[in-house]
């Protein structure tokens, strides 16, 4: 019973980035300074002064502290309807406070729902994941995980998966295919990863890149990140009050530590992996 709770768990949690869909580059944000003022010359024409520059608005978040986390957990149903946010379990309202009293600022990736790409399209997205090298791998996933489960105990599995979420967990993965898969299983893997997100791209990445500067137009600091997301720093008080619209739903989930990898969390748990 206790492997079914795990594995339940991971399952949902993995989900949150299969189960909801998010092409040119990303754009800055706008220039805020103000046009140029000149005075026109007297009619002796001897006189022009220099021009004046407003100063520029200084970025509210230029200075805030930059949070990190991972998936949570995910409620069901999984996505929400259209004109509404569901937000990742790990934003509790005591974190949002806190974040909020000091300032800091949610790294965070938000994905874009109902989006019709029509059938064709998402029945083949849908069966990359089913079947093939990117199934296959997850299979083999599900072993390791057992092994690692039998390795430590169900305590300190779920203790990890709390510290370093599943992201975390699937660098340690990562790490492991690495080292032991075949050069073929690994490039038939790659490949159909890129055809993956390719199909993800076209099916919805016009819409999201659509939303993206919608938002950007309502202040938010944020861009498309030239897939099937978008990507930025909120506020708790912006998560709280995402402006949804009235064409599709969202799901925003939070951005895990670039700088994290599966040699720190081995090092920091003093771990022995499975191998």
């Amino acid at each position: 019973m206790k492997k079914r709770t795990i594995k339940t768990i991971i399952v949902l949690c993995l989900c949150s980035f299969l189960c909801l869909s998010a092409c040119t580059a990303p754009q800055g944000p706008a220039n805020e300074g103000g046009e140029k003022v000149t005075e026109a010359p007297d009619q002796t024409g001897t006189v022009t002064e220099a021009p004046v520059t407003e100063a520029p608005t200084a970025d509210p978040l230029a200075n805030a502290a930059v949070l990190y986390g991972g998936s949570r957990w995910i409620s069901l149903p999984y996505e929400p309807n259209v004109g509404e946010v569901k937000l990742n379990g790990a934003f509790t309202d005591e974190l949002l406070d806190r974040a909020a009293d000091e300032g800091s600022v949610f790294a965070v990736r938000i994905g874009v729902g109902h989006i019709d790409c029509g059938e064709a399209l998402s029945g083949r997205i849908a069966a990359l994941a089913a079947e093939g090298p990117i199934a296959e791998r997850y299979a083999e996933r599900g072993v390791w995980e057992s092994r690692f489960t039998e390795l430590y105990g169900a305590a300190d599995y779920l203790g990890l998966i709390d510290r370093y979420y599943p992201e975390g967990f699937e660098l340690l993965f990562d790490d492991y295919w690495e080292r032991h898969a075949s050069e073929e299983a690994e490039n038939a893997y790659k490949a159909a990863i890129a055809e993956r997100d390719e199909l993800r791209r076209q099916a919805y990445g016009e819409a999201t890149r659509a939303e993206a500067e919608r938002l950007r137009s309502l202040g938010l600091a944020v861009e498309y990140d030239g897939s099937w997301h978008i990507t930025g720093l909120l506020t708790a008080d912006q998560l709280r009050s995402f402006p949804a619209g009235s064409e599709h739903s969202f799901y925003i989930d939070w951005q895990v530590d670039p700088e994290l990898t599966a040699e720190k969390i081995i090092a920091a748990e003093g771990l022995d992996t499975p191998d």
